[in-house]
């Protein structure tokens, strides 16, 4: 069902993915428990679509939960908790929590390098949203020193 929502989602069909979601996840929780990381992957899933639809304070909640929830089961740099922080990161600079979102996305950052090394796509993204954030903040110089890192990796993996 979860899947379906994705699908959805992507095809701009946020609220009839967000009546699914909800259902998934709600018998989830009967079935598995809140705190079980299927559950918590597709309370991530709706917090993803909540922020699609603009209602970003719900999404932050869902996300966040989620985050926790899947750090505590599978541990902080497992793939899908770093995936639900990326997202939560995404909600937070939307909505111009960008101290917040700068700390989440360190942790990303960290999280990707580990799991997938310095020249690995998803952390080339990663470090270039976090560079992004940096110069929201007017940290312009850690900005441009990890460009510079950014410009190594792409080349260094050409």
């Amino acid at each position: 069902m979860s899947n379906l929502a994705e699908t959805l989602a992507r095809e701009d069909r946020p609220v009839e993915a967000l009546e699914l979601l909800g259902i998934a996840h709600d018998g989830l929780v009967r079935v598995m428990g809140p705190n079980h990381p299927t559950t918590l992957g597709v309370q991530g899933r709706l917090g993803r679509v909540l922020a699609q639809v603009g209602r970003k304070e719900e999404a932050r909640s869902a996300l966040e939960h989620a985050g926790e929830g899947m750090a505590s089961s599978l541990g902080s740099r497992h793939p899908e908790t770093v995936d639900l922080l990326w997202n939560l990161q995404r909600v937070l600079v939307s909505d111009g929590s960008y101290e917040l979102a700068k700390r989440v996305l360190e942790l990303v950052v960290d999280a990707r390098r580990e799991l997938y090394g310095d020249n690995h796509s998803a952390t080339v993204v990663a470090m270039g949203a976090l560079a992004d954030t940096l110069e929201r903040l007017g940290e312009n110089g850690a900005a441009k020193r990890l460009r510079r890192r950014i410009e190594a990796a792409t080349h260094s993996s050409a």
